[in-house]
């Protein structure tokens, strides 16, 4: 059975229960982002994850040339920011908004900031705890 893209609507998120949904969606601020405007640099640090409403996301790169080339698009179907959620700070692509859009943003910058000040923070992150599809009832 195949669900159809709803504009308006997130599909990664909406796969989630409606349980787990409420929850992550408590931990996101819906914001409008501007065509050209740059979630994350190449090689940069990567601070939030964003779940496109509607509109859409280039990742890119830069080749030595200066011509920059789209190796990867993310609309509503998905997630900007993923390497964060997989553990690390930063990706060799920027992320740029190809389409005006809306978006959930969800802030991760609570664990990197920790991880800063040289400290190793626990696990508190609800959607890095569904992506480990919930190993235990702690959160570590």
């Amino acid at each position: 059975m195949t669900k159809v893209n709803n504009r308006g609507e997130n599909q990664l998120l909406s796969l989630l229960p409606p349980a787990d949904r409420k929850r992550v969606l408590a931990r996101c601020d819906k914001v409008s982002l501007d065509i050209k405007t740059i979630l994350y640099e190449a090689n940069g640090r990567i601070a939030d994850v964003y779940f496109p409403l509607s509109g859409m996301v280039s990742l890119v790169i830069n080749n030595v040339e200066g011509d920059t080339i789209e190796v990867g698009s993310i609309g509503n179907e998905g997630m900007v920011g993923t390497p964060l959620v997989l553990g690390s700070d930063k990706s060799p692509v920027e992320a740029l908004v190809q389409v005006a859009m809306h978006t959930q943003h969800h802030r991760g910058q609570c664990m990197t900031r920790l991880k800063d000040f040289g400290g190793e923070p626990k696990n508190v992150d609800w959607i890095i705890w569904l992506w480990k599809q919930k190993p235990s009832a702690r959160w570590e």
